[in-house]
């Protein structure tokens, strides 16, 4: 685990943060990892809808930070115009991410800022090892690491159907990239990473917000609740039943799955010959799914 850098007590802290025109310090740093197509946009777009929270989409401050980005207040200004774009037009690969809820906060109610990223930011961290360490050394406020989670079948279908990948290849690069995240969530800690599961998300909104909330540090009351609920949708489109799977790769997923902790939970079609109750985890609430 990645020692954690000595912390400036809070009114130092505070003092530098407020000379940058910042305001009242932020709390936490938000930072997007693992799959895209796993509900990082939902999400990304759930929080910014907080009166306290700002998460650009796609300002990619990792690759900025690689380049030499040092400058914290060129940094939250980019974030907040990037958000500011987002949200004046919350159209995103076919789906609208509009929120009935407040939209413009300003610098000094701001108490959680971050960028959504997750792929590249995944492939970055792995990549260059040392980067994560400095990225954690260089910013002034504690960084958190949000991890979205979606079946792996509908992932790695909406990959396939979207990329000029090959199903195997994005089989490949699915388990890569969540075997990454495991890794960058074992180098800063159970304390920095948190889980979003969209079926949890979906099948209990205000429970999913809130316990996101706690880890950030900010209060989900009801009106962020109800305003984030007319986004949710019912179901999450099951994108796997638009492709045929071989049974090796259905057993390749199901045994990749059960060896990444994130994923153990989920239960996978069955291929002919195998027993159906040897592929059912139910032992916690969400997590166990439906065998296909």
């Amino acid at each position: 685990m990645i020692a954690k850098p000595s912390a400036f007590p809070d009114s130092v802290r505070g003092l530098a943060l407020r000379l940058l025109g910042i305001g009242t310090a932020p709390r936490n740093f938000v930072v997007f990892i693992g799959n895209p197509r796993s509900g990082t946009t939902l999400v990304r777009s759930l929080l910014n809808a907080h009166p306290n929270v700002v998460i650009a989409n796609e300002f990619n401050i990792l690759a900025a930070f690689q380049q030499g980005e040092r400058d914290w207040r060129r940094v939250l200004g980019g974030i907040r115009r990037h958000a500011a774009w987002f949200d004046a037009k919350p159209v995103w690969q076919g789906y609208d991410y509009r929120i009935n809820a407040r939209r413009k906060t300003p610098a000094s109610a701001i108490r959680v800022i971050g960028d959504k990223k997750a792929g590249r930011t995944t492939l970055l961290f792995a990549r260059h090892p040392e980067l994560l360490e400095a990225f954690l050394a260089w910013c002034p406020v504690p960084v958190k690491f949000i991890h979205c989670v979606r079946h792996p079948l509908d992932v790695i279908a909406t990959k396939t159907a979207r990329n000029a990948m090959t199903l195997d290849e994005n089989i490949d690069l699915y388990f890569q990239r969540e075997a990454e995240t495991a890794q960058i969530c074992e180098r800063v800690g159970p304390d920095a990473c948190h889980s979003v599961y969209l079926e949890e998300l979906i099948a209990q909104p205000r429970r999913t917000l809130a316990e996101l909330a706690r880890f950030l540090g900010i209060v989900a009351d009801g009106r962020y609740a109800e305003s984030c609920a007319g986004l949710i949708f019912a179901d999450a489109r099951q994108t796997r039943e638009g492709l045929s799977w071989s049974p090796d790769q259905l057993d390749r997923i199901a045994r990749d799955s059960a060896a990444i902790q994130a994923l153990a939970g989920y239960a996978m079609p069955v291929p002919a010959g195998i027993e159906a109750s040897s592929q059912v985890d139910a032992s916690e609430p969400g997590r166990g799914r439906e065998v296909l």
